[in-house]
């Protein structure tokens, strides 16, 4: 019958538009363009006889086109055979647009016409899915960027005005040094001076992790004098200690000269053993120093509070601590084990 020859003619339209934009829409980025040419071959001119496309503005930013329709005719213009399937889209339970299609009322019925615009609606809709989720993931992406971005900007700042007036401070106390001080002045500005190698070892942190982050980072490995970074740690730690016992052990010989990178040991020791320092209120603190194979090994172990299973992972992020709360009873930056 006609209506069969007409039903065949507009399932073979519609599989043609799905096999032709199925892959486009896959593998190509919807723009514009793209939806323009989708749009334009819908009508068959026979029972879809016009199709409209409009998208919610604010939601797509980098389109400045948001409304797609084939020669839509004003309402007055149709005639009373035409009528409109409107169906809205959504993406993650937001509607984004809506498609609508005008189609002849006869001699096709209204039942077969929905299921074969539907699958156009499907296929278009998933495509808008796809682009507002790459668009989300991009726009996260350069948030992320700028984010890191300004801290790079803020710590460099932080080093410059901070960095500045510590190295006046710490030039005035090694001046102090030089003159007649007594026991009790000597006391006060060894804390002086404790407070202030503290502070610059912070900044050094939060510069390191800077650098680590932006692949700027270098090793530098040399020879140097083991003894010399072994009293330098002491003597910045061993302020700190009050009621715990600090203990370097040898289980071996080392020689007089090691090979490595000594800021990189000496900033990761001071950060292992002021990590046992602040979490042990009371005991002791081990560090037990081996040589084999050529090879320096460090552990250190505290009688300390220790690290909640669940919080193990993440302690080596940046900026991580366990307790966050404003009344927590260490202090610190979650810089050291980043």
């Amino acid at each position: 019958s006609m209506v069969d020859i007409f039903k065949l003619e507009l399932k073979e339209h519609i599989d043609a538009i799905l096999i032709r934009f199925g892959r486009r829409f896959l593998f190509t980025e919807l723009n514009e363009a793209l939806i323009n040419t989708f749009i334009d071959s819908i009508p068959d001119r026979k029972n879809i006889l016009q199709c409209e496309l409009i998208l919610q503005a604010d939601l797509f930013p980098t389109y400045s086109q948001f409304h797609f329709s084939n020669c839509w005719l004003p309402k007055k213009e149709k005639m009373t055979s035409q009528k409109e399937i409107l169906l809205p889209i959504y993406s993650n339970t937001q509607q984004v647009g809506e498609l609508i299609f005008t189609y002849q009322t006869h001699p096709i019925e209204f039942e077969f016409i929905v299921k074969q615009v539907n699958m156009l609606f499907d296929l278009l809709s998933g495509a808008l899915s796809k682009h507002l989720d790459i668009q989300s993931k991009e726009l996260s992406r350069k948030q992320a960027e700028d984010s890191e971005k300004a801290t790079k900007e803020f710590v460099t700042m932080v080093n410059h005005e901070i960095r500045t007036p510590l190295v006046g401070i710490l030039g005035s106390a090694d001046l102090l040094e030089t003159t007649y001080l007594t026991d009790e002045q000597k006391k006060y500005l060894a804390d002086i001076q404790h407070s202030g190698e503290m502070l610059n070892f912070v900044i050094n942190d939060l510069l390191d992790f800077n650098k680590l982050h932006s692949g700027l980072l270098r090793i530098n490995d040399q020879p140097f004098e083991w003894l010399q970074l072994h009293n330098y740690v002491y003597n910045l730690v061993s302020i700190k200690k009050k009621n715990t016992t600090l203990n370097f052990i040898y289980k071996d010989t080392l020689p007089e000269y090691v090979y490595g990178d000594k800021k990189r040991i000496q900033q990761i020791l001071l950060n292992l053993i002021g990590n046992s320092l602040k979490f042990t209120l009371k005991g002791e603190i081990n560090i037990y120093i081996s040589w084999a194979d050529d090879k320096l090994k460090i552990d250190v172990k505290d009688t300390g509070i220790g690290i909640p299973e669940y919080a193990q992972k993440k302690i080596f992020d940046a900026f991580y601590q366990v307790d966050r709360s404003s009344t927590r009873q260490f202090e610190g930056l979650g810089m050291g084990l980043a």
